[in-house]
């Protein structure tokens, strides 16, 4: 996993940064934290989570979420791959203090 240039770039091209940034960028957001908590009291013991454990721990709230599915079928990327590269952007925009790369 990990947000690539070429990743985001690729997103930026279907509008993933209008996603995360728009209208619903707090509820992205607070997926998020919930997965940072999560990773951070089950898998790394209390101590701070690696990148990718979050982003495990929010793909699985992320994978039925209707917006983004709508986004997906909407924009013609329907490929699994976007909705894993999108976690990766919302997490690496938590991590960055809501700031998207």
């Amino acid at each position: 996993m990990g947000l690539t240039e070429l990743k985001l770039k690729d997103l930026k091209a279907k509008e993933f940064d209008k996603l995360l940034t728009g209208k619903h960028k707090a509820k992205w957001m607070s997926m998020a934290k919930d997965a940072y908590d999560f990773a951070k009291q089950h898998i790394s013991k209390g101590n701070e989570p690696n990148a990718d454990d979050v982003a495990k721990a929010l793909l699985i709230m992320l994978e039925p979420d209707d917006v983004l599915r709508q986004h997906q079928e909407s924009n013609h990327c329907k490929y699994k791959s976007y909705r894993e590269w999108f976690c990766d952007y919302v997490v690496d925009c938590y991590l960055n203090g809501g700031k998207p790369a």
